[in-house]
């Protein structure tokens, strides 16, 4: 089975971060994989990876650290893929505004598209919008979860206005 995701860490304590991204991309049966590399540790096994996943027939890359705010942006300076970048501003000394610079700041010529921070869900979600251009299947799967989003604040308005003094006292 072709697998279509990279995921990109630093160290095995991102993917606890990561979890929700690896469930949503498993429930709905993508196929992914994940891999411990950075770029200042084992340099060498980084750039062999950023220079090679798109002959390993990866078509969109993930990347996120707690320790390396960069992991995304140095992907993209090696890879042709489009590179999406999950700042975390968990376990950080500085709140992680280092993760979320480095992820908006990046020279032209090599993009990153970054969600919001510690959202992991919503890069595996625009990483699956990307997927859905030659997948036309995976758009189906993106309407079925933008309708489940829209039902449950239905159903949090609904319970809001029989309950509005619940939710104010």
């Amino acid at each position: 089975m072709t697998k279509d995701i990279l995921i990109v860490v630093g160290s095995t304590e991102d993917i606890i971060i990561l979890k929700e991204a690896i469930n949503f991309l498993e429930k709905i049966g993508v196929a992914y994989d994940i891999v411990v590399c950075h770029p200042q540790l084992s340099p060498g096994e980084f750039y062999t990876l950023g220079s090679n996943a798109h002959k390993q027939n990866y078509k969109v890359v993930i990347g996120a650290s707690s320790d390396c705010p960069s992991i995304a942006g140095n992907f993209a300076a090696l890879s042709p893929l489009p590179v999406i970048s999950v700042p975390i501003v968990k376990h950080h000394p500085v709140g992680g505004l280092d993760s979320i610079l480095t992820s908006l700041q990046m020279p032209e010529g090599v993009p990153v598209a970054t969600v919001s921070t510690n959202t992991p869900q919503n890069a595996a979600l625009l990483a699956l919008q990307m997927l859905a251009i030659a997948h036309p299947s995976y758009q189906e799967i993106i309407i079925a979860y933008k309708k489940k989003l829209n039902e449950n604040i239905l159903e949090q308005n609904k319970l809001l206005q029989s309950n509005l003094q619940s939710f104010i006292s």
